[in-house]
């Protein structure tokens, strides 16, 4: 039998700090399913919006919610505010 001349790496075999595919994925770049999802749905959009906007209209109310988060959705990252006029010496903190 012959024994294999190549040694088996062991360990990492890349240098600290340098992955496989240095460049990575280029900035925007689009999943393949959400552009095929888009294509699909982009000749249909307005009758998807009419029936959606006449579902909530008739009482539908996860019609509804879809549309007021699309509308105005949640702030996330406000800071909250605590109405503290500071009338009594605190400074917001209790």
């Amino acid at each position: 039998m012959a024994e294999n001349s190549v040694r088996k790496q062991r360990g990492t075999p890349f240098r600290k700090g340098q992955s496989g595919n240095p460049s990575g994925k280029p900035p925007g770049t689009r999943n393949k399913t959400t552009m095929l999802a888009e294509k699909l749905m982009q000749d249909d959009a307005k009758d998807i919006v009419k029936v959606v906007l006449e579902a909530a209209k008739g009482g539908d109310m996860t019609a509804a919610r879809l549309i007021l988060e699309r509308i105005a959705p949640v702030r996330r990252g406000r800071p909250v505010c605590g109405g503290d006029d500071g009338a009594d010496g605190r400074d917001g903190v209790g």
